[in-house]
């Protein structure tokens, strides 16, 4: 009697972990409802917001002061790399004719200490001495045109830098122009609204998600009642397995021969 309250208390959790299931599954198919729903208008979102910029370059194109600042932001643009072309090849110009200079020990050692400039300090030893070795390597011409092959590509380099600027400087000017042009057409509202759809469809991924390992779970519990191995089932088996102990196996054999019945 215990065993089969048990049993039957394992029945009526079954039938409602099978209820549960019935019911994720009817809250599943409904997200999915949702979220195809939501999906759908994502699509409309971004429709709208694609014609609705569509419609402001259309505008914008037939602008004649939108038309003269592209104009001059493409030309800066064109400038600065072209200068920046420049740059580049004045770069591997110094690199491939200072390594002369560079792998000379004497003029390398006369650089290094500033000779012939303001900064080089030595005691007059030194300092005849350095003059001497100045005169083997012939330091005084070397130094003029080491020195300008450096400066050359610096000078580049910050004339490049002050037009990318100034390219930079004009493509701000033009996408003022844009962002004004697409604030009077109500573009912002359309963006934001197409932001909004796609967290809304986030949202219902991140619920589909959840759902779906909560049902995975409930059917993981379910195939535990089908295998018997629910606690239910369980705690059956130990509480009738207990109630046999009980008896020796002789008492058992001799009443199961007096009651010779497909329950033994």
């Amino acid at each position: 009697r215990a065993t089969a309250a048990i049993l039957d208390q394992r029945a009526r959790a079954h039938a409602a972990l099978t209820q549960q299931i019935r019911d994720s599954e009817s809250g599943r198919q409904s997200l999915e409802q949702r979220r195809s729903g939501q999906a759908q208008r994502v699509d409309q979102a971004e429709a709208r917001l694609d014609q609705g910029e569509a419609q402001t370059q259309q505008r914008l194109h037939a602008d004649a002061g939108y038309q003269q600042q592209l104009q001059a932001a493409q030309q800066a643009d064109r400038v600065a790399r072209h200068a920046e072309e420049k740059t580049g090849l004045a770069l591997d110009d110094r690199k491939e004719k200072g390594e002369p200079y560079e792998n000379d020990p004497l003029f390398s050692y006369l650089w290094k200490r500033g000779y012939g400039t303001s900064e080089y300090h030595a005691n007059p030893l030194t300092r005849y001495l350095d003059d001497w070795v100045a005169g083997l390597c012939g330091y005084g011409d070397a130094r003029a045109n080491y020195a300008m092959l450096n400066e050359i590509p610096r000078r580049l380099q910050e004339h490049s830098e002050k037009l990318r600027a100034q390219a930079n400087s004009e493509y701000e000017k033009l996408a003022q122009l844009e962002s004004k042009a697409a604030a009077a057409d109500g573009i912002p509202a359309l963006q934001q609204a197409l932001a909004d759809a796609h967290a809304a469809l986030a949202a219902l991924d991140d619920r589909l998600e959840e759902q779906q390992k909560a049902h995975q779970e409930l059917l993981h519990r379910n195939d535990t009642f089908a295998a018997g191995q629910d606690n239910y089932f369980i705690q059956a088996i130990d509480y009738l397995a207990s109630e046999l102990r009980r008896d020796d196996i002789d008492t058992l054999h001799r009443d199961a021969r007096l009651t010779p019945t497909a329950e033994d």
